[in-house]
């Protein structure tokens, strides 16, 4: 995919990255679907667009799972983790991009496409 395929791509995450910021302070904070979730999703635009913008809103939502944790004996512990420590709504996932925000790296369980601006030719 190419030239306009891939300019139509970067178009459509444009469109998705606004909508899932748009109210997350009314969303859960899990990886499934929730702030995790959208932080990985920025930092993937991020990667595939070069454009730091989209790091700068994930890093808001990295600030907004932190301003909605709460402590219990001692422990820190993020709104929403009900599931306990499972991936997709507990504690793993919502850890797992603020790790990737701190170190870097590629969102997991996926395959990663090599970085770049939308205009340039993909294989």
């Amino acid at each position: 995919m190419g030239g306009a395929g891939v300019q139509r791509f970067a178009d459509l995450a444009e469109h998705a990255a606004a909508a899932a910021v748009s109210d997350p302070w009314r969303a859960i904070a899990g990886a499934c679907c929730g702030n995790a979730g959208t932080g990985h999703f920025l930092l993937d635009t991020a990667d595939f667009t070069g454009e730091a913008r989209y790091r700068t809103r994930a890093e808001v939502i990295a600030a907004l799972i932190e301003a909605q944790h709460c402590e219990s004996d001692g422990l820190r512990l993020v709104a929403d983790a009900t599931s306990g420590s499972e991936y997709g709504n507990g504690a793993a996932g919502i850890l797992d991009v603020l790790l990737r925000l701190r170190h870097g790296g590629t969102r997991p369980w996926t395959v990663s496409w090599p970085p770049g601006p939308p205009t340039s030719a993909r294989p």
